[in-house]
């Protein structure tokens, strides 16, 4: 019998109700469009939970991990996409 990863499950449930509460704003008309930058294995997780209306309003998926980045070169990255 295989072990229950408790932080996989806990980590798929956060993706979840992100996915929620992205289609709730959208829904709310408080969101036109959207971009998700994530983790590839995070992105499928959220795929799984896109709402229709959520799907109409994303405008890219970037799969990558910025958390460790230096905080000088995500400024440059998001100054390079505006």
């Amino acid at each position: 019998m295989e072990q229950t990863d408790w932080h996989d499950q806990e980590e798929e449930r956060f993706l979840q109700r992100l996915a929620s509460r992205l289609d709730a704003e959208v829904n709310a008309g408080n969101a036109k469009s959207v971009i998700m930058v994530a983790l590839p294995r995070a992105l499928g997780v959220l795929r799984q939970a896109y709402s229709q209306n959520l799907r109409n309003v994303l405008r890219a998926e970037i799969d990558k991990d910025f958390v460790k980045m230096p905080t000088s070169t995500e400024n440059r990255r998001e100054s390079s996409w505006q």
